[in-house]
């Protein structure tokens, strides 16, 4: 996680899903991490959630989520993989 506010965080929560390339949601979890000063960068490991049953390709999307956050809109990413 980076903080590129001009805030500190004292906590956020991690959301993540695996979805199919259509957007149909497998599985979803979230953590909670810690106090994040601002500019400051810190590793989040996520466990695992979820092992594919079939080969195909898939979408891991996340967001973080932070008390009062007026710029919510920024703070989704996501990636294909190919399983």
């Amino acid at each position: 996680m980076k903080n590129t506010g001009n805030q500190n965080e004292t906590a956020y929560t991690a959301n993540y899903s695996v979805r199919q390339t259509n957007n149909t949601l497998i599985t979803q979890s979230n953590i909670t991490g810690g106090a994040i000063a601002q500019g400051a960068t810190q590793t989040t490991d996520i466990p695992a959630i979820w092992t594919p049953s079939t080969d195909g390709v898939y979408r891991l999307v996340g967001t973080v989520t932070l008390a009062g956050d007026l710029f919510a809109g920024t703070t989704r990413s996501a990636l294909s993989f190919t399983s």
